[in-house]
């Protein structure tokens, strides 16, 4: 059974990653399985969702869901929200579900909360996630590099892949993968936080590349954000503050990597600064236009008006705001005073489960980690969008884990899959 779960939960992080942009999807793959389209995403998600009930039912596991009244309380409103949504909006409750049914991922909380209990997938999940966000980034340096010398492509540059291929006055940028690699690159502080000295060389070799990813090609300065300040904190949390030997270390570190590539991080931010203002003001116009729709029905927001009738009204007069881009604000323009709620009771439950780990340095420090990327990425990165809404339960059921352990002496394999 636990060898099925390990296949099924690789799976999930392999088509996370669009199959690492190397083999070509088709369509209708695309239409399932896509950058934002969820769909088989959703189906598994639902699956073990029940899966989860029923083994913890039959086996009579005591595990403590600590986040589930938020994860219920989410599909609940997506579910009502949708209803109310093909009333207001004249439209089918299925047509309303195809712009809502992937806040139904959320629900494999339930089956990650249950297999990071059981003993060694934590380490299985972490070791997986820094090895596929370092492989990724990988390809893409390479794509890159090739691309600068020759006209070698292997990637999937089209809609369904990487997107088409974007060439700036700053250089080539890839940012499809971003999302992902920036989730790798916290468990790779993860790792590097609990991990023994043997394993540092490799671990911080997977941080360099990552982050050159990240800063180089991908060229997203929230998750150069996110990353640096995980990768600081990570190094405050680990450093033995006795120890001068190691803290002049990793200063040396820092100042190596920022006099290596800090000249072409800098010349990347300046030169591409027309683009990115554009993007602002973009950004601006649609907090404006999203503004008025944000408490217009009652408790609700716009709720969830179909994109085949409603493209405009959707996405503004020339078709160019999404609530994708404002990030904890554009959910609360589409569910409200609702989404607020929701908001709030996702904030009151990750300082309850922080006040929980107090008295254990260990796990109090990776549990701070993952705060600190949830809630770096609430401007622009929100995971409750749909190309990054997975990494929210994830994340949840590893905070789950952190306070079983702080709290807890029973032996974990008591909770063995």
């Amino acid at each position: 059974m636990l060898y099925i779960i390990d296949c099924i939960v690789a799976f999930i992080i392999f088509m996370d990653t669009n199959f690492l942009s190397v083999i070509p999807v088709g369509d209708f793959t695309y239409s399932v399985m896509g950058y934002k389209n969820k769909v088989l995403l959703t189906i598994i998600c639902v699956l073990m969702f029940v899966f989860s009930l029923l083994y913890r039912s039959y086996y009579r596991k005591k595990i403590t869901y600590n986040f589930s009244g938020f994860i219920l309380l989410l599909v609940g409103i997506t579910i009502v929200l949708t209803i109310y949504s093909a009333e207001i909006y004249d439209q089918s409750i299925t047509a309303g579900f195809k712009m809502s049914y992937y806040f139904m991922i959320p629900l494999i909380y339930y089956l990650f909360t249950l297999y990071f209990s059981t003993p060694n997938r934590v380490k299985y999940f972490t070791n997986l996630m820094v090895f596929m966000g370092t492989i990724y980034s990988g390809i893409i340096i390479l794509q890159v590099l090739l691309l600068k010398v020759s006209s070698i492509i292997f990637l999937n540059f089209n809609e369904q892949g990487l997107g088409l291929l974007e060439y700036r006055s700053y250089g080539i940028r890839l940012s499809k993968p971003a999302d992902f690699i920036t989730l790798s690159f916290l468990f790779t502080c993860l790792a590097i936080y609990s991990s023994s000295r043997k394993k540092n060389v490799l671990l911080y070799s997977a941080v360099f590349i990552q982050f050159i990813y990240i800063s180089l090609v991908s060229m997203t300065r929230l998750s150069m954000i996110i990353c640096v300040a995980l990768f600081v904190l990570t190094m405050i949390f680990k450093t033995d503050l006795k120890s001068k030997i190691k803290s002049r270390v990793y200063v040396l570190l820092l100042l190596l990597i920022a006099g290596l590539f800090g000249g072409e991080i800098i010349n990347n931010l300046l030169y591409g600064q027309q683009d990115r203002m554009n993007s602002a003001l973009i950004r601006t116009d649609a907090i404006q236009y999203f503004r008025n729709q944000m408490f217009s029905h009652g408790v609700f927001g716009r709720g969830f008006p179909t994109d085949a009738k409603y493209y405009f009204f959707n996405h503004g007069p020339e078709g160019r705001f999404f609530t994708t881009d404002l990030g904890v604000y554009g959910f609360i323009t589409i569910y409200g005073v609702a989404g607020i709620i929701i908001v709030m009771l996702l904030l009151y439950k990750l300082v309850q489960a922080y006040l929980r780990t107090r008295g254990d340095r260990y796990n109090r420090g990776m549990i701070t980690l993952v705060l600190v990327y949830l809630l770096l990425s609430a401007p622009t990165l929100f995971l409750f969008d749909a190309q990054r809404i997975l990494y929210l339960p994830i994340l949840l059921s590893l905070i789950d884990m952190f306070i079983l352990k702080a709290n807890s002496s029973i032996e974990l394999d008591k909770y063995s899959l």
